[in-house]
C-alpha cells in the first residue's frame, strides 16, 4: 500500500468514525430526553441518597462501636487543629510584640 492510499485509508476511518460518534451521541440524547428516563433517574437517585444515608448511619454506630473514628469525626478534629493553629499564630504574634515592647524599654 502507497502512502497516499494510507493517507486517504485513514482519512476514511476518521470520517467514519466521526460519523458514527455523532450518530451514537444523537441516539444516546434521544433516549435520556425521555420523561420516563428523567422520572426514573430521579427516583433512583433518591433512593439512592437514602440508602447512603443509611449506610453512613450504621457505619458511624459501627466505628463508635468499635472506638474507630469516623469521616466526621476526623473533619471536625481537622477543622479544630486549625482553630487551633490560628490561635497560637495570634499569640505568637503578641508574644513578639511584646518582647519588642520590653526590648524598646531595655533600651530607651
Amino acid at each position: 500500500m502507497e502512502k497516499n492510499e494510507q493517507v486517504e485509508l485513514y482519512k476514511a476511518i476518521k470520517l467514519t468514525g466521526f460519523k458514527v460518534e455523532q450518530e451514537l451521541n444523537n441516539w444516546i440524547k434521544d433516549q435520556i430526553n425521555h420523561t420516563k428516563f428523567v422520572q426514573g433517574t430521579n427516583i433512583a437517585g433518591k433512593y439512592y441518597v437514602h440508602v447512603m444515608k443509611c449506610v453512613q448511619n450504621s457505619m458511624g454506630h459501627l466505628f463508635s462501636n468499635l472506638n474507630i473514628p469516623s469521616k466526621q469525626d476526623v473533619t471536625n478534629i481537622g477543622k479544630l487543629v486549625l482553630q487551633v493553629e490560628e490561635k497560637i499564630d495570634k499569640v505568637e504574634d503578641q508574644v513578639l510584640l511584646l518582647q519588642q515592647k520590653v526590648e524598646g524599654l531595655e533600651n530607651g
